[in-house]
């Protein structure tokens, strides 16, 4: 029997013996149980039936890993609560009803990559996570993610945490387990992303962004780096960030060439992500370089790639991306082999205080100039340059974005945030995008995790309601008397703490948000005392999140005391709570260690909190 249908089956059986069920409901292939299907291709796409009456029946799916989201769906609809990677909430007794489901999935691609400082651990909740709520992708960025994993067992920027002791052999071993998980699920692994540039002249990948000393790196490399302002060498001192003179063809030969060597020795990856370096204006400006877009030269690596590929595993598919200097379409060059790739649309550059539309609206671009990228900024002008790549290029694409790598934690109730997504995954189909793969911290669940749930059932149906989304959440989370409060709590929270405000995106009214900073502090004050009240209930979930909220209430009452000061214009003071903000998500960390990436938090809380602007 497959593996994914029989680690299902355990499943089913670990939770109904835990609900005190007993069912006779067989599992298996659309195939088995004659279900005829008008899926694009039943393999990479998500499709369940559930058929159960009297507690007798069957799930089946399109394909293994459909059947195991499917056995998670039953269980939801019998009273499971997937509440956050790590933590699942059992019902005070199961509602084992007659369930009739015969959904597809929305999007194909549904997914998220590693991202932050995260443990062993909260890489395998996260596995363990994502087919519950139906998502089927996960993507472990550079070779084996080293830097994501030293940042946490480093305890970067921790000063109340001992570093604790991880070397390479133990991550390769992790991962390799890691992945093992991964596989058993039927879970699309996509690898790799940036490294390519530096491994395929044997600088490793390790240190992720690391600055290295150039001296110290092979000549062969130094010569392949891009000429830029006329020198030939790194750019901000960092291999992973430095571009190589891809219109030489031995370049591009060694490039494909490491390529080649990874997919030989990695069966297991289903899709290699075959990013080029990171960053911006850091692009070859040598003589043939500047004939075409940096894209155009991309593009010619990402053909002679497949050529090779096609070869030696012409099963494998191969991501290309359009991020920064390579949003801009090409020039003249043309992907060859479009049944072979798939686009990966990447806004970094995006602010979040508005969704994208279900059409496109501007789709004017800027004239390129070498280095000079206009980096676009709102929905629209980002979607003018997919638009563009729309017309050259017919082969699947999905979006990157990044609203649960940093701006998600400046939203104090998270509901903000969970309504964008919710947006924007709804106008993906009209767009020709299919599907998400979210760049995102992996400890997630502070205050609740509305965003990654929201951003989840939307993937899988279009229609899907935020309001239940929320309700059914919160209640499994805090408990089913509790929906109510936690609705007008979190709803308040995020309005005050709205991401178009706290990023100055948006016109506001000085008096109207001192208001509500000064109101959230007293609903955050009532809370904590209400939820100190409850988190010694029998109910272990819902204990453990009364306890992430009072840690909530702390961080998030200290940024709002700090924000009122700045907007008094006293901006020591504000850099005082904010920085008091900080110390308490690290001298807590190992009590809120699952739901928050302190680290990130730092980031994300120093550099992009700018209100300031007030509305005339």
């Amino acid at each position: 029997m497959n593996k994914t249908i029989e680690f299902a089956k355990k499943e089913l059986a670990k939770y109904l013996s835990a609900l005190n069920v007993t069912a006779d409901i067989s599992l298996g292939l659309f195939d088995e149980y004659n279900i005829k299907t008008e899926l694009r291709d039943p393999v990479k796409d998500d499709a369940i039936v559930i058929s159960v009456k009297d507690k007798k029946g069957y799930i089946a799916g399109s394909n293994a890993r459909s059947v195991l989201i499917g056995v998670y769906r039953l269980l939801e609809e019998w009273g499971m609560g997937w509440v956050r990677p790590g933590c699942d909430n059992y019902p005070d007794s199961c509602d084992a009803h007659d369930v009739e489901i015969n959904e597809p999935a929305y999007m194909r691609y549904r997914g998220i990559m590693i991202e932050g400082a995260c443990s062993f651990k909260n890489v395998l909740d996260m596995i363990d996570y994502i087919p519950k709520v139906g998502l089927n992708t996960f993507l472990l960025q550079f070779e084996y993610g080293h830097g994501f994993f030293r940042n946490w067992y480093n305890h970067k920027g921790n000063d109340y945490m001992e570093p604790e002791a991880v070397n390479d052999d133990d991550i390769v071993l992790n991962v390799n387990g890691i992945i093992a998980e991964l596989k058993k699920r039927g879970i699309f692994l996509h690898r790799y992303g940036h490294g390519w540039t530096c491994r395929a002249y044997g600088v490793s990948d390790k240190e992720d962004w690391s600055k290295r000393d150039e001296s110290e790196l092979p000549e062969n490399y130094r010569n392949a780096l891009a000429m830029l302002n006329g020198e030939r060498k790194l750019f901000k001192k960092s291999p992973v960030l430095s571009q190589l003179c891809y219109s030489k063809p031995e370049v591009r030969k060694t490039v494909v060439d490491e390529l080649i060597r990874q997919v030989k020795k990695d069966p297991d990856c289903d899709v290699i992500e075959f990013w080029m370096a990171d960053g911006y204006a850091n692009s070859c400006e040598c003589e043939e370089c500047r004939k075409g877009h940096y894209t155009d030269h991309y593009l010619d690596v990402v053909n002679d790639a497949c050529e090779e590929l096609r070869k030696v595993a012409p099963e494998k598919r191969l991501v290309f991306n359009s991020y920064n200097d390579n949003l801009y379409p090409p020039e003249y060059t043309r992907i060859k082999y479009p049944e072979m790739t798939i686009q990966e649309f990447a806004p970094i550059t995006r602010e979040y205080h508005d969704p994208l539309p279900p059409k496109y609206n501007d789709t004017t671009l800027p004239e390129y100039k070498t280095n000079v990228p206009e980096l676009p900024l709102t929905a629209d002008r980002n979607l003018a340059y997919l638009y563009h790549w729309k017309q050259i290029y017919k082969g699947d694409t999905f979006f990157v974005d990044y609203q649960l790598m940093w701006e998600y934690m400046l939203d104090a109730g998270g509901e903000c945030m969970a309504k964008l997504l919710h947006n924007d995954i709804s106008s993906y189909g009209p767009l020709g995008i299919n599907g998400l793969i979210m760049c995102q911290v992996q400890r997630i669940g502070m205050p609740t995790s509305i965003c990654m749930t929201t951003m989840a059932r939307t993937l899988w149906n279009q229609n899907t309601d935020f309001d239940a989304v929320r309700r059914k959440l919160y209640a499994d989370t805090f408990g089913k008397e509790h929906t109510e409060r936690m609705c007008e709590y979190f709803s308040f929270l995020s309005k005050t703490f709205d991401i178009g405000i706290i990023k100055n995106n948006v016109e506001w009214d000085r008096e109207e948000v001192l208001a509500n900073f000064e109101k959230s502090i007293e609903l955050m004050a009532e809370m904590k005392e209400f939820a100190k009240e409850h988190m010694n209930c029998e109910n272990p979930c819902h204990s453990e999140s009364w306890g992430y909220l009072i840690h909530h209430a702390e961080i998030y009452t200290l940024l709002a005391k700090g924000i009122i000061k700045r907007l008094d214009k006293n901006q020591e003071e504000y850099e005082k709570l904010r920085d008091a903000a900080i110390d308490y998500a690290f001298k807590n960390e190992e009590a809120i260690q699952p739901v928050l990436d302190s680290m990130t938090f730092k980031f994300v809380t120093n550099c992009r909190i700018i209100i300031g602007k007030e509305k005339k």
